[in-house]
């Protein structure tokens, strides 16, 4: 009993807190979501992207997203974008709402129609801003990122596909203080939108006093400002907000 005891408190003293375990989470940092290769910046996207889609107004989805492929992947039909980090191809399932999720995210997203012997139906993402997204990843975020947007295709066609983003949001890493999701208090009454623009469709009103939920924290490349998220897929102002305890 006692060298059980004994073997119990050293392997307690040795164990890295958690604490220590999370502060070694590099955005660059490889990890697996759901064993498929990812960085930790994408790993904690893809977390607040499944709070997202788990709110009824954007398809309430039961499980998290199921990913075909990865990051530091060569499937010769992904035309060497999966060589990087910051890229995944996902089922198609709810893709109307994973369009809106994922952009608002800061992701170069799109649905790939079905397309005999190359791939089936699948969405094609990348994430914005990750240094290490391969060359031809990076160069489909510009072509997103275009006015008119393109469809990151060899054939460079106008992006038809919804929501035309008025932005270009920025997913900021949840372990820097400016990216930590959590609870926010609204210092003067004004408006949550639908994209993280003032020039977006107004959706609702956020009163002074009251306490919104932000699962995930994004900045305007353009800009430099700074917007949360929230579950229902509302953009607010961080501005205009402290955070706050729940």
């Amino acid at each position: 009993m006692i060298l059980q005891f004994l073997i119990a408190a050293v392997a307690i003293a040795t164990m890295p807190s958690l604490a220590t375990a999370v502060q070694d989470r590099k955005f660059g940092g490889r990890t697996t979501y759901h064993g498929k290769r990812a960085n930790w910046g994408l790993w904690y996207a893809m977390q607040a992207a499944n709070k997202m889609l788990a709110h009824p107004r954007n398809g309430g989805e039961n499980s998290p997203v199921t990913w075909y492929q990865g990051s530091w992947s060569g499937a010769a039909a992904s035309a060497g974008t999966h060589r990087g980090s910051g890229t995944f191809d996902c089922t198609p399932y709810n893709w109307k709402n994973r369009l809106w999720v994922f952009r608002l995210l800061g992701f170069a997203i799109w649905m790939r129609p079905r397309r005999a012997g190359l791939w089936v139906q699948h969405m094609h993402a990348v994430m914005a801003g990750d240094g290490g997204a391969a060359a031809s990843a990076i160069r489909q975020v510009v072509a997103f990122w275009r006015r008119p947007s393109r469809d990151g295709l060899a054939g460079n066609r106008v992006d038809t596909q919804l929501p035309r983003m008025l932005c270009r949001p920025l997913f900021v890493y949840p372990l820097k203080a400016v990216g930590k999701p959590g609870w926010f208090l609204c210092n003067i009454t004004c408006g949550a939108y639908e994209q993280q623009t003032t020039a977006a469709k107004r959706v609702d009103t956020v009163n002074e006093g009251e306490k919104w939920e932000v699962v995930a924290v994004t900045r305007d490349r353009d800009t430099g400002k700074y917007w949360g998220l929230t579950r229902d897929r509302k953009a607010i102002f961080l501005d205009n907000f402290e955070r706050v305890a729940a």
